[in-house]
């Protein structure tokens, strides 16, 4: 049987799929048995697009411990361990914000805290060249890629996702589930399926026109109340209860199962309308018996 699955949210997609890519995904969606999503978002857009086609959600597990691998940076050799650290992951994109938070983080941050931004893209010499011009350049660290996210995300005192779409976040997944009091966009799909809609597992901030006053006021809450910051971490549990493997592994054998199961039961039902279904009728004439002509 076949299953389809889509990782980030259609609508949103960047770039856009071409007219051949969308005809193809038109074609196997609707010949799926089975379509998967990471998010309700994107399941009930898929829900809306392809009726006749079950859909399941089936998000990402964390996997604990992280398994590391090079490049191994330590952010003892980084970071002062007397400095507070606020920490982000992603690839250095337009579309991850790296730049909303460094001029928040310029705008509303004390000068104890200092500012990681792990990953490499094609932004990286944008965001040097606004970290040099809002003199930050002290405070405000790009290394690059880091194959030992799970010392970083202990390390981190705060983690902010400033994501202007996302698929299924896993770095804000990982982050919560270390106990790093998060912060996150309320974008269209991602962030609030892992951090809840009500905020009960980290804090989410509206996405409106006014993104950046969002993000300076509620850094600047956070890194100066350091009780806030220990609620919002203490909220991890439910995500180390509903993100668990086990728990993951037993919603995907689910899924399989019942594609599995509607596979067999169509060829079931097709083998039998194909043996009740009379033959058609220029076949059964030419199956019919001819009268021997008589020989002279």
């Amino acid at each position: 049987p076949v299953i389809a699955c889509a990782r980030p949210y259609p609508p949103q997609l960047q770039p856009p799929l071409s007219k051949g890519y969308e005809w193809a995904r038109r074609l196997l969606y609707h010949r799926a048995r089975l379509l998967c999503a990471q998010t309700e978002e994107t399941a009930h857009w898929m829900r809306a697009h392809f009726p006749k086609i079950p859909c399941v959600v089936l998000p990402n597990p964390v996997m604990l411990p992280l398994p590391s691998k090079p490049p191994v940076l330590d952010p003892g050799d980084l970071i002062d361990p007397e400095r507070k650290l606020l920490l982000t992951v992603g690839r250095l994109d337009p579309p991850k914000r790296q730049d909303l938070l460094i001029q928040a983080f310029a705008d509303a941050v004390a000068s104890d805290w200092e500012l990681v931004v792990l990953g490499e893209g094609p932004s990286r010499l944008e965001l040097e060249a606004l970290t040099a011009k809002l003199g930050l350049a002290g405070r405000v660290r790009l290394p690059g890629f880091a194959g030992n996210l799970a010392d970083w995300y202990i390390r981190a005192d705060l983690f902010v996702l400033p994501s202007s779409y996302e698929g299924f976040p896993n770095a804000l997944l990982e982050a919560a589930a270390h106990g790093t009091a998060s912060i996150a966009f309320d974008v269209k799909a991602g962030p609030r399926d892992i951090l809840g809609a009500d905020c009960e597992r980290g804090l989410l901030l509206p996405d409106d026109g006014t993104p950046l006053r969002h993000l300076a006021d509620a850094l600047k809450h956070l890194t100066q109340d350091h009780t806030a910051r220990m609620e919002l971490a203490a909220r991890r549990t439910f995500i180390d209860l509903a993100r668990s493997n086990c728990n993951v592994v037993e919603v995907h054998g689910q899924a399989l199962r019942r594609a599995n199961n509607r596979f067999t039961r169509n060829r079931c039902t097709s083998a039998v309308a194909l043996k009740d279904r009379r033959p058609h009728r220029w076949y059964r004439e030419a199956r019919r018996p001819r009268p021997r002509q008589k020989s002279r």
